[in-house]
């Protein structure tokens, strides 16, 4: 009987070392796992803010023309502005001459 106790002893034993063995391998298999998941994860990170980088360079580069092109009306508006104004003054200059050469042939007449 002691035999067969030390027998059963000895397999349970040697099953428990079955155990340990899958726990070690079941340990590492989850160890290697994590560090592929979060290489993974790092891959997926890097291809998202390299998006995210080439979508807010298109941004500003829409927002950069568009300021362009608010700037090139403006400075169209202002040049006709600035030519009906130089019109203006031609207009207002020989209107004032005519008015003196008038008022001077007036003292005169």
């Amino acid at each position: 009987m002691v035999d067969e106790l030390r027998k059963i002893l000895d397999e349970l034993q040697q099953v428990e070392k079955v155990i340990d063995e899958i726990n070690e391998l079941a340990n590492s298999m989850r160890r290697a796992l994590l560090d592929m998941a979060y290489a993974e994860a790092e891959k997926r990170k890097q291809a998202v803010l390299e998006e995210m980088r080439a979508w807010q360079s298109r941004l500003y580069d829409e927002e950069v023309s568009k300021a362009e092109e608010a700037a090139r009306e403006i400075q169209a508006k202002g040049v006709y502005e600035v030519e009906k104004v130089r019109r203006r003054a031609e207009q207002v200059k020989t209107q004032a001459e005519e008015l003196v050469r008038k008022t001077i042939l007036g003292i005169r007449g």
